[in-house]
């Protein structure tokens, strides 16, 4: 679990826990704190050793702040969360007198839609469960989540599409196969966004992206597609495909010129990942290291 900030410490004191042991335990309903990505859950309909909760979000990382009742007993504890039936393996770790619990994306759309949430944490006599109604959860997810904030990705450098960019003319041409394609399939032109970046010596990169539908383009609704231009007057040629992601480049790590690509998913995760330039196109760095890992085996084999 990654380490709070003193900014994010001083949200969760002010809010979380002081809004779950005054606002929390009268309401019938989920209901959204005074400021923030923050959601009050109803008294627990039953429990033992679980106060309230309040479900929160930083850093597009959700998670829920369970106050116990004994607070010298916050020990970490490996913990199932069951929503509508279905359960969530998690782990919680001890923070001022609660048990904090990060969970993962998936699990907010089973929260919007069933009745109840149940928690267990612990076994035997350290055991501690409790069972929250999840009425008006739609609702207070819906209204707090736009407030989360976004990861930190100020270590790099931001490649903003834009559907007004100069760019597009360009890319209009090189996705026309795909945007056809959309066009097929739904009967009207997706959304295009582009920006291109100058890297001298005639190198160039050109982003751009394609929106319209979440059936065709997944959870983001849009595709990313990255060209590479190895010199003045040379041609475009497609080095990087995602779906929707928002783009960074890695100035300090760069190959031939091209620095690496730092993206982070627009929907669904809070991890970035690192593209490398090999020459030819973009990796994932974790895929060209493994490869580099596997070379001085695969040339000294002599078992063939």
């Amino acid at each position: 679990m990654k380490p709070f900030g003193p900014i994010e410490a001083a949200l969760l004191a002010g809010l979380a826990l002081a809004g779950a042991a005054a606002a929390a335990p009268v309401a019938d309903r989920w209901q959204q704190a005074g400021s923030g990505a923050v959601a009050l859950l109803p008294k627990p309909q039953s429990a033992k050793g679980i106060a309230s909760a309040t479900l929160y979000c930083i850093e597009q990382r959700w998670s829920f702040l369970f106050r116990v009742d004994d607070a010298s007993g916050e020990t970490p504890a490996s913990g199932i969360l069951a929503v509508g039936g279905e359960p969530f393996a998690v782990e919680a770790a001890g923070r001022n007198g609660a048990l904090d619990v990060e969970v993962p994306f998936e699990i907010l759309q089973p929260l919007r839609e069933a009745a109840r949430m149940g928690v267990v944490f612990g076994e035997s006599g350290a055991k501690r469960e409790a069972t929250f109604s999840l009425k008006g959860s739609r609702d207070t997810i819906d209204a707090i989540a736009p407030r989360c904030s976004q990861v930190d990705m100020s270590a790099f450098e931001r490649v903003v599409l834009s559907p007004a960019d100069p760019a597009v003319a360009v890319a209009s041409t090189l996705l026309a196969e795909e945007a056809g394609l959309f066009r097929a399939w739904s009967g009207t032109n997706p959304e295009m966004a582009a920006a291109s970046v100058d890297l001298g010596e005639g190198k160039a990169l050109l982003f751009a992206s394609l929106c319209g539908s979440t059936s065709y383009y997944g959870l983001s609704g849009c595709t990313i597609a990255g060209f590479a231009r190895a010199g003045a007057g040379a041609e475009w040629k497609l080095a990087y495909n995602t779906e929707g992601s928002l783009i960074h480049l890695d100035r300090s790590a760069a190959n031939g010129g091209f620095p690496n690509v730092v993206s982070l998913p627009m929907v669904g995760s809070t991890t970035p990942s690192h593209w490398v330039w090999t020459g030819e196109a973009y990796e994932l760095r974790e895929e060209v290291m493994a490869e580099q890992d596997m070379a001085p085996e695969e040339e000294g084999d002599t078992s063939q």
